[in-house]
């Protein structure tokens, strides 16, 4: 829009004229009626949403690469290849977190953030370790309290380390494979409820009868049996403590995060019948 500025020779007045219009009474008249037009104003406030995103667009497409991030990239690489990285690499270095940041962006303008579910799982597990942070190491009280309150986490079940052969034509067994300290469930999982049922009883190192299983009519036997028992605070203190760090964090996290639902509007659609 051009603009010119000329001064009355009879009042001395400076009037402003922008494109042939002056700002004389017919000028504001003529401003009034434009203002009036409720074009005008849609007009004004797409190009001002035009102008938003413009700028908006023009920031999001400028990577910037700092003191700081170069700084980082060569530590890293030094780290990783044992010597400082010469000026080749540093190129090389600079050009990936490029190529990486211009990835990165794309992802987050394609939604993958929220249409990918390990990507959404990464994302709040990050927050989550952000929110609960690193609470200070437990007492040896608060731990001996923590391992008395959850005693059944630190009780080791019963189990068996158990041989099976599968049985082929002609009733002859295969080499058998061995199962360490196998629990129930784990050989229920593996080979269904009737070998394990088969099992109760039965003389250690002697072989079951051809058993149907998913797997194949099969043959096990008991190599030892394993009782179970409770450990003792001093062979689990250190899982003691890294579940007591983790309920701790937890602890943290939940107060934090019912703080930052009241920003929130929960609302729960249920299916029409």
């Amino acid at each position: 829009m051009m603009t010119t500025e000329t001064r009355s020779e009879d009042t001395g007045t400076l009037e402003t004229s922008h494109a042939g219009i002056v700002s004389t009474g017919r000028g504001k008249a003529f401003l009034r009626q434009l203002a009036s037009e409720p074009f005008v104003w849609f007009a004004l406030l797409g190009a001002g949403f035009f102008l938003a995103y413009g700028l908006l667009a023009k920031e999001d497409s400028e990577i910037v690469i700092t003191p700081g991030i170069t700084r980082v990239l060569y530590a890293d690489s030094a780290i990783l290849y044992g010597r400082e990285p010469d000026e080749a690499m540093k190129q090389r270095l600079v050009d990936q977190y490029v190529e990486d940041e211009i990835l990165f962006r794309e992802a987050l303008h394609r939604g993958l953030h929220l249409s990918d579910g390990k990507v959404r799982l990464r994302l709040i597990d990050l927050v989550r370790l952000m929110l609960g942070g690193q609470p200070p190491d437990p007492s040896e009280a608060e731990l001996a309290t923590y391992y008395a309150e959850h005693i059944d986490n630190y009780r080791v079940r019963p189990s068996m380390t158990v041989e099976v052969t599968k049985v082929t034509a002609g009733d002859a067994p295969t080499a058998p494979e061995r199962y360490n300290q196998a629990s129930d469930e784990m050989l229920t999982q593996i080979f269904g409820p009737a070998l394990v049922a088969a099992l109760p009883g039965l003389p250690q190192g002697e072989w079951t009868k051809a058993i149907e299983t998913p797997v194949g009519q099969v043959r096990a036997r008991i190599v030892e049996r394993h009782e179970g028992g409770m450990l003792s605070y001093q062979t689990v203190r250190d899982t003691v403590q890294s579940d007591w760090l983790n309920s701790n964090s937890s602890q943290t996290i939940k107060e934090i995060v019912a703080k930052l639902r009241l920003n929130y509007r929960v609302t729960i659609v249920e299916d029409k019948p």
